[in-house]
């Protein structure tokens, strides 16, 4: 094999010269190597080759020999004779870890694009619809509402629910903040694209905004409403010596503005008389006669739908009467100055009014010590009757303070323990 004769003298008579001839054994003359094959068996000179193989997939042979198609731009099948340039929009397959001898192309598919042989997905959050694009400018935004990578489609997997939102070219839903709601929803309430905060007078769960009860407020960003009728009371009395009008303040009944809230209608047992006044920054002003008796002061409150049911806004007894002792015998107004002092008391009296009283007084025998122990006893048939005394009334006790004989914390007393006072005091259901 390699050579080639007839009755010749010796085994190789003749000797097939180059890598494009070659002969079996027996042979009479060389053949020449087919297209696509590469001569074997040839010695360290490329002579007395002894047979052909069909070039592989990812080779090409020329002139007998066979060589590797290089890089990514180029391919070939079994028995080429050359390797093949990669088609536009196409990508070589088969190729060796190299990027070398690539065996076949194929078209670029949806989701990517194609350059120079190499196949590239469009990444996260986009899309792309067409076969065979060639840059990066053919892949997309994935669609708000949805969310994928390297998609086929501008809307590979869409947001499930009012709970998860997408914006334009997302890679995954995004879940929705407390205190927010999803908006651009579909019908079904998928596919939402954002987010919004709740807003005033709303709250949101799950996604969803809703309005408040009537009677209930929120804030911006509110998962929950909350009670607009748990009312403070801020008390005060007019500085008339004779107090014939009770005026107090009830405040935190909600916001006039964000949840509605139009007016209050409050009933007091005295005169059999219910009255009206408007809310404004949440509080509302009532007025009422004096004296009136009422322990509870009860109470409803309208927004622009209709009225609440009746509720009690507390102790409003015990409130005026403490007002009173601040007013006139502290001599300030408790509505500016001292509001939480009264709270302090009113939440201590247990049905013990004439306690809490002693303690007032003894605030006001250390804060009246430049005052004479006439206008002292005046105060206190001011602050703790409710009246003005006469002069004979006044002289009694002044005259035992001047004495000696008695200590203002004993006048005091008196007073707290005088039977008129406790007459006033059971009147409103206090001791």
């Amino acid at each position: 094999a390699g050579c080639y004769g007839s009755s010749a003298a010796s085994a190789c008579p003749n000797s097939c010269q180059g890598k494009t001839k070659y002969s079996a054994a027996g042979s009479s003359s060389c053949s020449t190597v087919s297209d696509g094959y590469y001569t074997t068996g040839c010695d360290s000179s490329n002579n007395k080759c002894t047979g052909q193989t069909k070039c592989a997939a990812g080779t090409y042979c020329s002139s007998g020999s066979a060589a590797n198609c290089t890089g990514r731009t180029k391919y070939s099948a079994a028995g080429a004779t050359s390797c093949s340039t990669v088609s536009s929009g196409y990508y070589t397959t088969g190729c060796d870890s190299s990027g070398n001898k690539c065996t076949g192309q194929s078209k670029c598919a949806k989701g990517s694009y194609c350059a120079n042989g190499v196949s590239t997905g469009c990444g996260a959050g986009k899309y792309n619809d067409l076969e065979g694009q060639t840059a990066s400018t053919a892949c997309k935004n994935i669609t708000a509402g949805c969310y994928g990578s390297s998609a086929a489609s501008a809307c590979p997997n869409s947001c499930q629910g009012r709970t998860k939102f997408s914006a334009t070219g997302a890679s995954s839903c995004s879940t929705v903040s407390d205190g927010y709601y999803t908006t651009g929803c579909d019908s079904s309430n998928n596919k939402c694209i954002s987010q919004s905060r709740c807003r005033q007078g709303y709250y949101c769960k799950d996604g969803v905004e809703r309005p408040c009860p009537a009677y209930y407020h929120s804030d911006p960003g509110a998962t929950a409403c909350y009670d607009n009728t748990t009312p403070t009371i801020n008390p005060y009395i007019e500085t008339s010596v004779k107090d014939t009008l009770i005026t107090m303040t009830i405040c935190n009944l909600g916001s006039d503005t964000g949840s509605g809230l139009k007016q209050i209608e409050y009933y007091y047992s005295c005169s059999g008389g219910k009255k009206t006044a408007d809310i404004s920054g949440g509080c509302a002003t009532i007025t009422l006669p004096s004296p009136c008796h009422v322990a509870v002061l009860d109470y409803r409150i309208r927004d622009e739908r209709n009225w609440s049911s009746w509720k009690s806004a507390g102790d409003f007894g015990a409130y005026y009467l403490l007002a009173r002792i601040y007013n006139k015998l502290l001599m300030y107004n408790p509505a500016s100055n001292d509001v939480n002092n009264i709270t302090f008391h009113v939440n201590r009296i247990n049905g013990d009014l004439g306690s809490r009283l002693t303690e007032i007084g003894k605030t006001a025998i250390n804060n009246s010590s430049s005052v004479s122990n006439e206008e002292f006893v005046k105060r206190l048939y001011r602050g703790i009757l409710g009246r003005e005394p006469s002069s004979g009334e006044v002289s009694g006790h002044v005259n035992g303070l001047n004495s000696g004989n008695k200590t203002r914390l004993q006048v005091l007393n008196t007073f707290i323990n005088s039977s008129e006072a406790k007459e006033l005091r059971n009147a409103w259901g206090y001791q």
